[in-house]
């Protein structure tokens, strides 16, 4: 993506758009198959296919290691994919929709309401699947699953806008504000945080917390609200002391070397 995307003018950038754009045509086709599977009433009530990653089930760390390397060379080609979504904040970042959004409000208004739109109504009917409301076969349940991860994508620039107009709003930050700021300024060392956070506490081969209560997906949510509030905290308390987090630092340091004097 650097190779492909690093000084180019806005004609190249421009491109990402109309991937965008093609993306939403091929959700509108996919989805229609959705409808017209349902209401021919497709016969049958399978659950939603669930891949098995062997890496995350693995009993232990080494194994998992090894399941890793297997795993590395095809997960790579389905997420290569994902780079148009990294392209499509570098588009925005070079007009500054997020720094200046007074300037976009209408831009950043409408990504908000069609972004989580279609990813709202994207992921409608495999949510209904797999509550258990709707009563597919297995060829719909797999579109349904199709639909739902090709509209989630448009989800992260919905939510984006709507916190870049929610920052408009902000006038006078507070305590809630300035955490979630210092978090911002620290994000790559809260995302190692929480990575490391969800091996030490659900991996099997560690404390496996959330299999170890009878409600594994409550407790793993009481686990990723604690953990994400740990992250915020942890930022908060680097930004009342002036330091910035421990991979930035890093990072800032392999980037522009060891700072004069």
């Amino acid at each position: 993506m650097t190779l492909v995307l690093l000084r180019r003018g806005d004609r190249f950038h421009r491109i990402v758009l109309v991937l965008w754009a093609l993306s939403a045509v091929e959700l509108l086709v996919v989805g229609a198959v959705v409808v017209n599977d349902i209401m021919s009433g497709s016969s049958g009530s399978v659950p939603l296919p669930v891949g098995r990653v062997d890496s995350l089930a693995a009993p232990g760390y080494l194994d998992s290691m090894l399941d890793r390397v297997r795993e590395w060379p095809a997960h790579t080609l389905t997420t290569l994919p994902l780079v148009i979504i990294a392209w499509l904040g570098m588009w925005a970042a070079r007009r500054r929709m997020l720094e200046e959004p007074a300037r976009h409000r209408t831009l950043l208004v409408w990504t908000a309401v069609l972004g989580l739109g279609v990813a709202v109504t994207g992921g409608l009917p495999a949510a209904l699947v797999s509550a258990g409301w709707l009563h597919v076969d297995g060829s719909a349940a797999e579109t349904a699953l199709l639909l739902h991860g090709g509209s989630g994508m448009f989800a992260g620039p919905g939510y984006v806008a709507v916190l870049a107009l929610i920052a408009m709003r902000v006038t006078r930050p507070g305590v809630v504000v300035g955490a979630l700021s210092a978090l911002g300024r620290r994000s790559l060392s809260g995302y190692l945080f929480q990575s490391v956070a969800w091996v030490v506490l659900l991996a099997p081969f560690t404390l496996d917390l959330a299999h170890r209560s009878g409600s594994p997906t409550v407790l793993g949510l009481v686990i990723s609200v604690a953990v994400w509030f740990a992250t915020v905290l942890l930022a908060r308390l680097l930004d009342e002391r002036g330091r910035p987090g421990p991979a930035e630092r890093v990072l800032r340091r392999l980037t522009y070397g060891p700072r004069p004097g």
